[in-house]
This record gives C-alpha cells, sequence and structure tokens, in this order.
C-alpha cells in the first residue's frame, strides 16, 4: 500500500473587576497595591481605629464651609468604570455624599445622586451607571452640621477590564495543491488552541482515499506515517504559527486484499507503508 500526499490578529473580551481603598490612617493612605485617592477641601480630623473601624473622620464644619472632593485619575486606565460603592459611618447630624462622577457624568444611587448619610455605623451605598465610561473620578461630600461625625472607611470600584490582545494565527487548508474550503473549516485559532472545525472529507482521487491532514507536506517518499497526522478535530494540534493542512490519501498497491480507509491509528502503527507526493493526477 501507498500513501500519497496531495498538497495572526487581536481578540479579547472584558471582564468585571473590583479594586477597593480601605483607608488606614487620616492621610487617605491605603495598602499596598490599592488605588490612592486624592483629597481637596476640608481637612481630615483622626482615624477611628476602635473596633469596629469607621475609617477617617472628617470635620463637618470645615465641609459645610469648603467642601471635601476625593478624587482618582488612574483607575481610568484600568477599564471602562461601571459602579462606585461606599462604606461610611455618621453620628449625631451626619454629612452627605453630594456627587459621584466619573468625568461629567453622575452616578446614581437609586435613581438618586446623592446620599444621606444616617446615623449610624458602616453603611453601604453604591452609585452606578447604565453605561461605564473611564474617566476621573471625583466623590463630594457636604452637610449642615458642625461637629465631628462623618467617617469613610472604604470606597470600592468596579470597572470592566481593558481588553488584553490576544494572538491568533491563520489555518489554511489544501488538497492536491490547492486551497481547500469544503465546510466552512477554522481559519482563525488562538496561540496555544487547536482546530475546532475540520473541511468536509475530501472525495476520493484516482482511486485514492483521504486519511487525514497532515501539517507538513511529504516531498520524498517515506516509511513512517506523518506524526500530526488527524482525522478529527480532538485528535488536532495546538497551533503555534500560522499553518497550512494537507490532505493525505492512501492507495493500494500489488496483490493483497485491495484498498481500504485506514484510521490515524491503523495508519501510524503500520510500519511497512511506502509514502510519496503526487501532485497531478
Amino acid at each position: 500500500m501507498t500513501l500519497t500526499l496531495l498538497c495572526g490578529e487581536n481578540k479579547a473580551w472584558s471582564a468585571d473587576v473590583t479594586v477597593t481603598s480601605t483607608f488606614t490612617d487620616k492621610n487617605w493612605s491605603v495598602g499596598t497595591g490599592e488605588p490612592s485617592w486624592t483629597s481637596s477641601g476640608a481637612e481630615t480630623e483622626a482615624f477611628e481605629s476602635a473596633s469596629p473601624s469607621r475609617g477617617v473622620q472628617i470635620f463637618l464644619n470645615n465641609i459645610n464651609t469648603s467642601g471635601l472632593k476625593l478624587s482618582n485619575s488612574s483607575i481610568k486606565d484600568l477599564g471602562n468604570i461601571k459602579s462606585i460603592t461606599l462604606t461610611v459611618s455618621a453620628n449625631k447630624t451626619g454629612g452627605k455624599i453630594s456627587s459621584v462622577k466619573v468625568g461629567s457624568t453622575s452616578f446614581l444611587n437609586n435613581g438618586s445622586s446623592s446620599y444621606d448619610v444616617a446615623k449610624q455605623n458602616s453603611q453601604t451605598v453604591t452609585f452606578e451607571t447604565d453605561t461605564p465610561i473611564a474617566d476621573d473620578i471625583v466623590i463630594s461630600f457636604s452637610s449642615t452640621a458642625t461637629s465631628k461625625s462623618l467617617y469613610i472607611k472604604s470606597i470600592s470600584v468596579t470597572y470592566q477590564e481593558a481588553s488584553t490582545p490576544t494572538l491568533e494565527y491563520t489555518v489554511s487548508w489544501k488538497v492536491n495543491g490547492a486551497d481547500y474550503t469544503v465546510g466552512a473549516p477554522t481559519t482563525k485559532v488562538a496561540a496555544g488552541s487547536s482546530v475546532t472545525t475540520l473541511p468536509t472529507v475530501p472525495s476520493d482521487i484516482a482511486g485514492k482515499t483521504f486519511v487525514g491532514w497532515n501539517k507538513e507536506e511529504i516531498k520524498t517518499p517515506s516509511a513512517s506515517a506523518p506524526t500530526t497526522l488527524f482525522k478529527t478535530a480532538a485528535n488536532a494540534p495546538a497551533v503555534t504559527s500560522d499553518v497550512t493542512y494537507y490532505a493525505v490519501f492512501a492507495s493500494a498497491s500489488g496483490t493483497g486484499e485491495g484498498s481500504e480507509e485506514l484510521t490515524e491509528g491503523e495508519i501510524i502503527n503500520l510500519g511497512l507503508l511506502a509514502y510519496k507526493t503526487e501532485k497531478i493526477y
């Protein structure tokens, strides 16, 4: 029996990621790896470390006169911002989160652009938008109180992670030296992955039967079957560069039981096959 051989781009999808700034002292410092915030307007009074910690304590009388703004200009580089969640506390008369903006877009809490901080500990309030946006974040606070009663413990920001390019390679298929696209086979594969759709099995040519696909063209007679021969997507090799797969055909010669289609395993296990390239019929 003789065997006859006839013979990237970037994509990614974004995921939601949440980063949290947990304040550890009155200067708006945060833990290693957390996004830092910049304050303007009212100054802090102290850090409330009692258990449970209530966070940074604010001069509400200064908020009343000059306001307090916390801003962040680095998170926008990570992706489109979807929501901002604050953990706040208050005693006595409390305070207000007067606005949460990303660029010029106001994020809303249950339809409202502001939130009154009640006289209780660890209130969690989320401001969000239906249209995620990448821009500077500015959170504003205000109060009519004159006592020091507003605390800010943490700020969490959820964003759509920026796309990470995924290398993709081109796959071509050839039968008897010509491009073969019958059956809409896979033509693009992410690096390290395999094809998912093979072409329609080629018809017999000059009495020779298709026995599989091989990633290298056989140009001289060989006593060994191609090591990358495959007939199913499950057995296709991983793609690590642009690749062309060539159709391999086999035919019977001499005396014997005649020609028959062989499985991939049978081809590999038969050690006495002779291989030869034929391009023209």
